[in-house]
């Protein structure tokens, strides 16, 4: 804001001094042009030599609104002015990816890469500890049906895992946003992700890695705004069956998601 100031100042002085210069002392006047007192005169000028350039004019309204503009507050990140949901990982926002569906309990095939879902990245007994199998065309209402999950119904997967086959944590892992050094074993399974089709928002909690990858930090973290990996579609997060459903997807469609801290109440908390 202060160089605006001086840019308008530096403006204002130079047309007063050309004022001056154009139009003359009036009759009578016994001011020196040497004098200090000149460019106080000149100034009295310069509205009405700017009414007459239209060229200069413009500039100063340009400098002025540019003023104005300085003057604004930037919005508070997680204020409910410039997000839908509290505590915004902002350093990473927002992610396009082609997702795809896969449940707890998924069999092997091709379309998973002839990887099955019973465990996750993180849980070898995945599907024990969500209650059963995740059925994703047998519904009542955004859960599977005939029983009541353990774990949150509304879950994701990123092609990510901070943990390397000796459970150490990768070197880039110390990276990630909310690392905490005197935490043990994964930084990342339970955290939330806002997912976005259109106009709409859902959220999930990372409960396992994937699609199609496990080490694509770029992606889930970086400046990266692709997946890495080229298997199938090429997609960049995988949903559960109430996230599609919560989005009205039919399965493999265009998303947009990025990190959250604390999602806003909904079906998500719900379920839990």
């Amino acid at each position: 804001m202060y160089n605006a100031h001086v840019r308008l100042l530096l403006l204002l002085f130079g047309l007063g001094l050309m004022a001056y210069l154009m139009v003359g002392r009036p009759a009578g006047d016994s001011i020196p042009a040497s004098s200090p007192v000149a460019p106080v005169r000149a100034l009295k000028d310069t509205e009405r030599v700017l009414k007459k350039v239209g060229e200069e004019q413009e500039k100063r309204n340009e400098l002025l609104d540019e003023l104005l503009e300085n003057k604004k507050e930037p919005a508070s990140v997680g204020s409910a002015s410039s997000v839908s949901s509290p505590s915004i990982i902002d350093s990473v926002g927002w992610k396009k990816a082609t997702a795809t569906v896969f449940w707890v309990g998924e069999a092997a095939g091709e379309d998973n890469g002839q990887i099955h879902n019973r465990s996750s990245a993180w849980d070898v007994e995945w599907e024990k500890s969500f209650g059963g199998y995740d059925d994703p065309d047998t519904r009542c209402g955004f859960l599977p049906c005939g029983f009541q999950p353990r774990l949150n119904a509304f879950y994701v997967a990123l092609p990510y895992n901070d943990i390397n086959d000796a459970g150490a944590y990768k070197p880039e892992a110390r990276l990630i946003p909310w690392f905490d050094a005197q935490k043990t074993g994964t930084q990342l399974e339970g955290r939330w992700i806002e997912v976005r089709a259109g106009e709409v928002s859902c959220f999930g909690q990372w409960y396992d890695v994937g699609p199609f990858g496990e080490d694509d930090y770029g992606y889930v973290f970086g400046s990266s705004t692709s997946p890495a990996s080229r298997m199938g579609v090429s997609a960049g997060i995988d949903l559960s069956p109430a996230v599609r459903d919560c989005l009205g997807l039919d399965g493999l469609d265009v998303v947009t998601w990025r990190h959250v801290d604390t999602p806003p109440p909904g079906p998500w908390i719900r379920t839990q």
